[in-house]
């Protein structure tokens, strides 16, 4: 299956994320929690409850364009743009998505 997304608005005209067109690795993705930051950066201020809650199961906390892609410090900042409210304009990204 595959879709495109059009986003036409207000967005960060820094970043070039649009032109990611490297594959990432399924086997990450499908164990992937995008939302949970480390374990070890949160455990010792977290309530026992919260610690229940948390897939300790799941890979998080990893930043996959260093990871998968091997990007550089340098080439992170240009994906992810530099949010700078003088960067925010009419930018209109398309994405493939498959």
């Amino acid at each position: 299956m595959s879709f495109t997304l059009d986003y036409n608005g207000v967005g960060d005209s820094t970043s070039n994320a649009d032109t990611q067109t490297t594959k990432l690795d399924d086997e990450l993705l499908d164990n992937f929690n995008p939302y949970q930051t480390k374990y070890e950066y949160q455990k010792d201020l977290l309530t026992d409850d919260a610690k229940n809650k948390l897939d300790t199961s799941r890979t998080s906390g990893v930043v996959l364009g260093k990871e998968q892609l091997g990007m550089d410090d340098e080439a992170l900042k240009n994906y992810d743009g530099y949010g700078m409210i003088q960067d925010m304009k009419k930018v209109h990204h398309q994405y493939k998505v498959t």
